[in-house]
């Protein structure tokens, strides 16, 4: 029997990698969100599954990759796989449902 679990503690297991502040859409792709993240937050690989929680407060899953920045190798840019700008408003959540 599965029992049900609180959004609370749900948001307790999950971790926020960041609010979107900025992003690039690249089609055919994805899109590219800011800010960059610490690479500690991020689950073990680069390609995991991610939370949108937009401001409207609809959700969504998505395929997510992380590619480490150039000018600080110690930070990543999340990609989302397959979404596009209007699917991620400034202000949408992303969180990691991999760690």
């Amino acid at each position: 029997m599965k029992i049900p679990v609180s959004q609370a503690s749900y948001d307790l297991l999950v971790p926020r990698l960041l609010v979107v502040t900025d992003l690039v859409a690249i089609e055919h792709v994805g899109v590219h969100l800011e800010p960059t993240v610490a690479l500690e937050e991020l689950p073990p690989g680069r390609h995991f599954m991610a939370e949108i929680r937009r401001p409207d407060g609809s959700r969504a899953r998505a395929p997510a990759y992380a590619t480490v920045t150039r000018a600080n190798p110690t930070r990543a840019y999340v990609a989302l796989n397959r979404l596009t700008a209007a699917d991620v408003p400034i202000g949408t959540e992303v969180w990691t449902v991999d760690k």
